[in-house]
């Protein structure tokens, strides 16, 4: 027998005792930490093939609840302005016109974006972008980006509300909402996004500063005497 043979012999040999301890070690913790039946059937109260809250009796009583009065259907989402049919609606001169939403942060900023079908208007906090971007072209880009990118700009609208950090901070904020919002319109879109980062949450934020210092990286001189 060949020296390969063996090994492949005595591995053979030894594999399945050492699998089956590390099975019955499995077994053993799983079993400490009361894992064995992980999951349980709901048992909760139903409402159209909906779990719902245990005292709650639908639909709700208008006096003292808003709308929606019943629970969405199942795979629905709840809460977030949608009509019935799982679209959101505005009225817009008093026109019933389809929007799509999303949400973004950057640093302390916050954004709303709405994308409507229209002919390339950006208005930011009721004020035309560029001007609200203190016509700074950069800022004015960057919030625009994913639009701009998949060459859609001139296809629709774009109604965002900022609020909170700076001007800088709010056009990421709008670039972030501006891309989940498309999203939303078209989730083809979603891979040439999320490869181009524009789904993606940006994380740095400025460094707070240090007690005892001047600033957050800068220190106090030091002198022996």
């Amino acid at each position: 027998m060949t020296s390969i043979a063996a090994g492949v012999a005595l591995f053979g040999l030894f594999r399945p005792r050492r699998a089956k301890k590390a099975l019955d070690l499995q077994k053993a913790g799983v079993a400490a930490f009361g894992l064995v039946d992980r999951f349980f059937p709901y048992t909760g109260p139903v409402y159209k093939k909906v779990p719902v809250a245990e005292g709650l009796e639908f639909p709700l009583d208008p006096n003292l609840y808003y709308p929606p009065l019943e629970p969405p259907p199942p795979g629905a989402k709840w809460g977030d302005g949608r009509a019935p049919d799982g679209n959101w609606y505005m009225d817009i001169e008093d026109e019933k016109v389809q929007y799509w939403q999303g949400v973004g942060k950057r640093k302390t900023a916050c954004a709303i974006v709405r994308i409507v079908k229209g002919n390339g208007q950006f208005i930011v906090n009721g004020r035309d972008a560029i001007q609200y971007f203190s016509h700074y072209p950069i800022w004015w880009l960057k919030a625009c980006e994913p639009l701009a990118a998949l060459s859609q700009k001139n296809k629709f609208d774009i109604i965002a509300k900022s609020f909170g950090g700076g001007i800088s901070g709010q056009a990421g904020a709008v670039r972030l909402a501006l891309a989940r919002a498309m999203q939303e319109y078209n989730f083809n879109w979603r891979p040439l996004m999320k490869k181009a980062k524009f789904l993606t949450r940006d994380w740095r934020m400025v460094e707070p500063k240090k007690t005892g210092q001047p600033k957050a990286r800068k220190k106090t001189p030091y002198h022996k005497r």
